[in-house]
């Protein structure tokens, strides 16, 4: 990141400050002219120490001119790593989200599931319970039985009383 700083000081520096070279035509046939522009002017000329320089602008050593053609060729793949990173940072986050998510899903059903078969174990001892009771407890028709025994009983010893307290 370091060296981006300075190429990028570099170029602020380079298109602020007034340059250094003089621009005027050269007409040297020394020149190497790789490409031209629509007015016929050469787009890029190396040059001499003391040469006057073929047109204005901004004079790149060779090195410099290096640096700044390896930042432009090396952008898009700079750029796609660091995509590619990003992404993988937000899937791996998704990612963990889901697992803590599915851990936690899984130990709640867990949980669920031994208290469901606690409580099912639970409902056939109390009703084993139940009908042990129901078996050991006297039947319906001799509490019946002993109910209007008991009643008629009752009522005999209350007129038998209520009899003998009027005479």
């Amino acid at each position: 990141m370091n060296r981006n700083k300075i190429v990028a000081v570099f170029m602020t520096a380079a298109f602020i400050l007034p340059s250094v070279a003089t621009g005027q035509q050269h007409q040297d046939s020394t020149l190497i002219s790789p490409s031209t522009s629509a007015s016929g002017i050469v787009a890029i000329s190396p040059l001499k120490k003391g040469q006057p320089a073929p047109f204005s602008g901004v004079l790149f050593t060779p090195r410099a001119a290096a640096s700044v053609a390896t930042e432009i060729n090396t952008f898009r793949d700079r750029l796609k790593i660091e995509t590619n990173s990003a992404v993988a940072s937000a899937e791996a986050r998704k990612d963990f989200k889901y697992d803590e998510a599915a851990a936690a899903c899984k130990a709640d059903k867990s949980v669920l599931s031994t208290t469901i078969t606690s409580e099912r174990e639970r409902s056939i001892l109390l009703e084993k319970e139940i009908q042990r009771l129901k078996e050991e407890a006297p039947s319906k028709t001799m509490w019946l039985g002993a109910g209007v025994l008991g009643g008629v009983t009752l009522t005999l010893l209350t007129v038998f009383a209520v009899s003998r307290a009027t005479k």
